[in-house]
């Protein structure tokens, strides 16, 4: 509802049967819109991005509906997050298309599955009571470890820090405020799962985050200069050790990208460690592998590249961590043949796969 939207895979295993579908707008603040702007999803609003209709003719089967804390309000975050959740059970009230996602759910039923989610960590106060209550009210995800907004702007030179021990200037250290930051994210998903391999993304931090975190390309323009920009960006870090990144393909501000530009950054998103379509466009539209009808089956056939890498790729991942090599990086870093040029766009994904994209328009 604020142009955010991005696509990820999901699959729900039912006996010996596997069933995939894609989640459509994973940062939906719909909840939001209902508590502030009165959004209704049978009687649309002009600003509204998200609409059952639109949900039903898409084939959506499963959308998530997040608690988005605002912190510019002066609303405090737990009596949003309780006035949003109220807002969740209203809507399902009223829109029998929509049921809570089980694992008995049936994608082909007709029906559509909700997740309720909290975007954000202020609504549960630090506390761990809170945060069960959240889970026994039906909140099913939260954004905890999203490490975002962490890029410290210590623009006072004098500002000191307690340091290691003794006093240290707060400006020289802030590459390690943003690791400490994250690491207390990565610390406390190994004590409430130390059977599982966490997962965490971050906005900002050193070299030493890779041991910890993902991270994008941060807040690029939807035009064909950041596309390429964004390539180089990707090389560098996978040059420089950090191997699990990506970049919000087709752009995160400006207008709405064009067939091609959309199409182009999808494309290259293929061989990304990281494939998300994330937006904020200045013209209140959200960006969607379906925002153009005429370019649906290009981004149908991408998605299903992208689908049938997926062993691939988590072999690729298992390499970097395991033997510390990039997944993506430029052909020479696998090859040694002096016949390749440097300065090539071309890329490897592992080291079976040689990707050239099209970057220019």
């Amino acid at each position: 509802d604020k142009g955010y939207a991005f696509c990820i895979s999901f699959s729900l295993r039912g006996g010996d049967e596997v069933m995939r579908f894609h989640v459509a707008d994973g940062h939906c603040d719909f909840l939001y819109g209902m508590v502030e702007r009165g959004y209704d999803l049978r009687k649309p609003k002009a600003d509204q991005a998200i609409r059952l209709r639109d949900m039903q003719e898409g084939g959506v089967a499963l959308q998530l509906f997040a608690a988005w804390t605002d912190m510019a309000l002066r609303v405090p975050p737990l009596h949003q997050c309780l006035a949003m959740l109220d807002a969740y059970e209203r809507m399902l009230d009223s829109n029998e298309e929509l049921t809570p996602l089980t694992k008995d759910f049936d994608p082909t039923c007709g029906k559509i599955a909700t997740v309720l989610t909290v975007e954000g960590g202020e609504a549960i106060e630090g506390s761990h009571a809170m945060l069960r209550t959240l889970y026994r009210l039906g909140v099913r995800a939260m954004t905890l470890t999203w490490n975002d907004n962490n890029e410290f702007d210590i623009k006072a030179t004098d500002a000191v820090a307690a340091g290691f021990g003794e006093k240290a200037s707060a400006c020289r250290i802030r590459p390690i405020l943003t690791y400490l930051m994250v690491l207390s994210s990565y610390k406390a998903q190994m004590k409430k799962y130390p059977e599982k391999r966490p997962f965490l993304s971050t906005r900002s931090g050193n070299s030493g985050v890779r041991r910890l975190a993902q991270t994008w390309s941060g807040d690029n323009f939807t035009s064909f200069h950041d596309l390429r920009f964004c390539h180089y960006v990707g090389m560098t870090m996978s040059l420089s050790g950090f191997y699990f990144y990506g970049h919000d393909l087709g752009g995160f501000s400006g207008e709405m990208p064009s067939e091609e530009l959309l199409l182009r950054w999808m494309q290259h998103g293929v061989f990304e460690p990281r494939f998300t379509i994330h937006s904020w466009n200045g013209d209140g539209s959200a960006t969607m592998p379906w925002s153009y009808e005429s370019g649906l089956c290009g981004a149908k056939a991408i998605l299903r590249q992208r689908k049938s890498l997926i062993p691939y790729l988590y072999n690729c991942a298992y390499n970097s961590v395991e033997n510390d090599v990039p997944m993506q990086a430029p052909p020479y870093i696998y090859y040694n043949d002096e016949n390749i040029d440097v300065n090539t766009d071309s890329f490897m994904l592992g080291r079976d796969v040689l990707a050239a994209c099209v970057l220019d328009e």
